[in-house]
């Protein structure tokens, strides 16, 4: 892209999560929420987070769930801490939640085995 002086956009970027996340690749993926966010040396690659971006990085934690869950370190605290700061960034960004948000929230709260907090969450 960069030969061709393309930017990269959203779109772009929801593709790169989303592959960074499914192969577990979490320190790319902080990377790429630096350029979203236009932090450091990414700066110019700066550019406005969807309700895509977010259900990604939501989906990225029910992966993280699975994962503990499957080698018997589990940490619900802080999983369960992050879905309350990405719901609370979609808020303060006005975006409107979809079925796909909703339903990814459901599938980690019975996960996690705290269905109570889903009911709690809408």
């Amino acid at each position: 892209m960069a030969s061709k002086q393309l930017k990269p956009d959203i779109t772009t970027f929801n593709t790169l999560l989303h592959i960074c996340l499914e192969n577990r690749n979490y320190e790319q993926v902080q990377k790429l929420l630096k350029a979203i966010h236009g932090e450091e040396e990414l700066a110019e690659f700066k550019t406005t987070p969807d309700i895509i971006t977010f259900n990604i990085l939501l989906k990225g934690q029910s992966i993280r769930l699975s994962d503990q869950l499957s080698t018997g370190e589990e940490n619900m605290v802080e999983i369960i801490q992050k879905i309350k700061e990405l719901l609370h960034q979609i808020v303060l960004a006005k975006i409107d939640a979809n079925e796909i948000t909703y339903n990814t929230v459901f599938d980690i709260c019975v996960k996690a085995g705290v269905m109570p907090l889903a009911i709690h969450f809408f």
